[in-house]
Order: C-alpha cells, then structure tokens, then sequence
C-alpha cells in the first residue's frame, strides 16, 4: 500500500531545454520536503513511476532544484501578500464624493458675476 503523502505543490521540470517532466508532487515530510515523481496504478494496484532519475547523483540534483524553486515561489507570494497588507486602502468614489461634499459646503458661495467670469 501507497504511503499517504502530505501534497503541497506540484512542478514541471525542462532538462536541458529538450525533455519535460509534468506532475512532479512537491510533499512535505518529517524529515523536510521531497519530490515524488508522476506514478500510475497498476491493475494489481501497484505504484510504477513514470520516469524517475536513474542515478542518486541526479535525483539529489533534482530535488534540490524542484525544493528550490518551490521556496522561491512561496518567498515571492508572500512577498506579495505583505506588499498588498501593506498598501493603504484607496478611498472609494463614494468616499471621495462624501468629502468632497463637504468642502463644498464649507466653502462661501460665489457672486454670480464671478462666476459667470471664471467660466469664461
């Protein structure tokens, strides 16, 4: 039986610019995150990768740049979630109209000749 994976994430991978790898599972682990490769469940309901690295060597390498870039994608929305809290909130038009409004009455009303010259 399948362990049960803690999924956060998922990735696509290019090897050098000529071979993709969608379905990459990004999980987290007691140990930090993992990847686990795209699987398919056999008719006897085993799992079989379907392509995984041949080597350690490159399954480090791997990992370490799909861990990587998964970190890089969370600083940066969360970078952008601070940046929105951040931001004052712009005041609606309603908002603008209700102040606005009460300048204007604030304000001595004009003689009808200046206004008839500022127009012009």
């Amino acid at each position: 039986m399948r362990e049960r994976e803690n999924l956060i994430g998922y990735a696509s991978v290019t090897i050098n610019n000529c071979f993709v790898v969608d379905g990459i599972r990004v999980c987290s682990g007691a140990h930090g995150l993992y990847i686990n490769m795209p699987s398919l469940q056999d008719a006897n309901g085993k799992w079989h990768d379907v392509c995984k690295p041949v080597t350690a060597d490159f399954r480090k390498q791997l990992t370490d740049a799909v861990v990587e870039g998964y970190e890089t994608a969370i600083e940066k929305m969360q970078a952008t979630l601070d940046a929105a809290q951040c931001t004052p909130e712009k005041a609606s038009v309603t908002d603008r109209l209700r102040e606005n409004t009460g300048r204007v009455k604030s304000q001595p009303a004009m003689e009808t000749s200046r206004r008839s010259e500022q127009s012009r």
